[in-house]
């Protein structure tokens, strides 16, 4: 949620509602794939892992390209991150992210992180291009989403919860 923006997921689709309204209504719906996962908004954008199939912001280009867009998505997992305009779901960039099945992004000024590769490992995007800034080993569990408070990062890993100090790059204010 952002403002009086609600995101949701239902049946491989992510919806945007406008809650000020009165009675709320649908702003805008579009196809994403991964109903698992939660989106993360801004004032102005919303982030979501979206499977590979729905690159493309046009359905119909998608199948008709098919033989051309699967092959380097194929080789990434087939999963994305995907920026939307918050209030007319207009994809704004994609960036493609290894194996990140059923995991959702983290917003954390300006930066977005979302595990990868079945969660043995955490990428850092820019949240203005989707321009990887780093990526490290973290061997989290699989399925889990990192949460961040007062410049720490932490992940449930097999033996327990660890914790990522993130004021060290200068990311936490």
């Amino acid at each position: 949620m952002s403002g009086n923006i609600l995101l949701a997921t239902s049946q491989d689709e992510l919806w945007s509602f406008d809650l000020s309204a009165d009675p709320p209504h649908q702003l805008w719906h579009v196809p994403c794939g991964d109903e698992f996962s939660t989106p993360a908004a801004s004032v102005d954008r919303c982030f979501m892992l979206e499977t590979g199939w729905n690159a493309r912001s046009n359905y119909t280009a998608w199948v008709s390209n098919y033989a051309t867009w699967q092959q380097p998505y194929s080789l990434r997992g087939g999963y994305q991150i995907v920026c939307r305009n918050l209030k007319t779901g207009e994809m704004v960039w994609h960036t493609p992210i290894p194996d990140s099945q059923y995991a959702s992004p983290i917003l954390v000024n300006g930066k977005l992180f979302i595990l990868s590769d079945n969660s043995k490992e955490i990428e850092m995007l820019d949240s203005q291009d989707g321009r990887l800034l780093g990526s490290t080993a973290v061997g989290a569990v699989k399925w889990s989403t990192p949460a961040i408070t007062h410049g720490k990062m932490f992940l449930r890993v097999d033996h327990g919860v660890a914790c990522y100090d993130l004021t060290a790059s200068g990311l936490a204010r």
